[in-house]
């Protein structure tokens, strides 16, 4: 298993990268790009997106993250009409397209 630990004390279930103590949402860039090319890192990242969004589970606490697919579309398709809580991007570039 993944060697992150959540804030709230829980382990990360996902399986490392091999050569890594890290999954792919867990592994840092500097890392992750050392094991594989940028484009593989990215894309295996985004499939550990697609996967989580896809279980119901919006998690991404000490994600490593190039890009974060997430739209009104696709908040809609998981019954999300409305975000009522706050969301925290902590170290964060967002760039909001039309």
């Amino acid at each position: 298993m993944c060697d992150y630990i959540y804030s709230d004390g829980s382990k990360c279930q996902e399986a490392p990268l091999e050569g890594s103590k890290y999954c792919a949402l867990h592994i840092s860039f500097e890392e992750g790009e050392k094991l594989v090319w940028r484009e593989k890192l990215e894309e295996l990242k985004l499939s550990a997106v697609a996967r989580k969004l896809q279980a119901g589970d919006f998690n991404f606490e000490g994600a490593y993250l190039y890009t974060f697919p997430l739209t009104w579309e696709v908040l809609e398709e998981f019954g999300i009409k409305e975000i009522e809580d706050n969301i925290i991007l902590s170290n964060a570039n967002v760039i909001l397209s039309g």
